[in-house]
């Protein structure tokens, strides 16, 4: 038998028959449910038909199977509070069951995992150790040789050189470089050094790179020399205190004299190189005229 659930969770009683509402009238009313014509039958019970007065057996019979079912199957009916046990008790072995797979599931996934990291943790992390590759010598698959300043690995067991269909290049050969030139710093401007390319000087507050070897002077030719920064004199700062009297000195070196000439027949300039190496003041200007 199905029995239908009502939303509340309790059982649906099935309405009665017109019948079954007739007899539980008659029997609401005190009513004989009994047929006159059950004595006269010898004690049998009349058919549907005899009883024209009253309800019939069949709906007696559905009057008790309604409640029945109703203290059965009621709000307080014991079958009920046993159908909802039975199911509160099959729920909590359900929902154990499941938190134990779980947990199976998750104990085995992390000893996996730890399997994993130890595997991981004991193997070199190492690429494998090239070799130079010799002739009619049999190199293994996956296995690195280095030929003619190539690597090479092999892609299959093979004694095929180097650059056939049997390996992969993974790095070329490369080409051999031309020595390069980079920029030093030389200090000061020194009429008496050469000077080559990239050389850096400073010069009258001022700092040049060299464009090519043996450039000349710096700031009178400008295919020579490149200017990279130009100085200028800041503003005067606040006077001091008055400092104490230093200790004599020993005696000074001679003045330097001027030993050479440096003339720039383009501008009309003419630099005296000092003895002591350092250049001396423009005697002469086109631009500035005479010093």
């Amino acid at each position: 038998m199905n029995v239908i659930l009502r939303r509340d969770g309790y059982p649906m009683v099935p309405s009665p028959t017109p019948s079954a509402r007739r007899a539980i009238h008659w029997c609401a009313a005190g009513k004989n449910c009994k047929s006159s014509g059950s004595k006269r039958s010898g004690g049998k019970r009349a058919s549907p038909s005899s009883t024209p007065h009253g309800p019939t057996w069949a709906a007696i019979d559905q009057r008790i199977f309604d409640h029945v079912l109703l203290y059965l199957m009621g709000k307080d009916g014991p079958l009920l509070h046993a159908i909802a046990e039975a199911m509160a008790v099959h729920r909590e072995q359900r929902r154990e069951e499941a938190k134990r797979l779980v947990e199976e599931e998750r104990c085995a996934f992390e000893a996996k995992l730890a399997a994993l990291e130890e595997r991981l943790k004991a193997a070199p992390g190492k690429l494998p150790v090239a070799k130079t590759w010799q002739p009619e010598s049999v190199t293994y698959q996956a296995e690195f040789v280095s030929h003619g300043g190539a690597l090479f690995q092999a892609k299959r067991d093979t004694a095929q050189a180097p650059g056939g269909e049997d390996r992969v290049c993974v790095a070329r050969a490369g080409v051999d470089g031309v020595d390069g030139h980079s920029p030093r710093l030389r200090g000061g401007f020194d009429a008496h050094e050469r000077y080559r390319r990239f050389d850096i000087v400073t010069c009258y507050d001022n700092c040049y790179i060299a464009c090519r070897d043996d450039p000349g002077l710096p700031g009178h030719d400008g295919d020579a020399w490149q200017l990279i920064a130009k100085g200028t004199r800041g503003p005067s700062g606040d006077v001091g205190p008055r400092g104490r009297k230093g200790e004599r000195g020993a005696p000074g070196e001679d003045a330097p004299t001027i030993v050479n000439w440096t003339l720039d027949p383009v501008h009309y300039r003419a630099v005296p190189t000092m003895s002591n190496g350092t250049q001396g003041a423009v005697l002469f200007d086109r631009d500035r005229g005479l010093a």
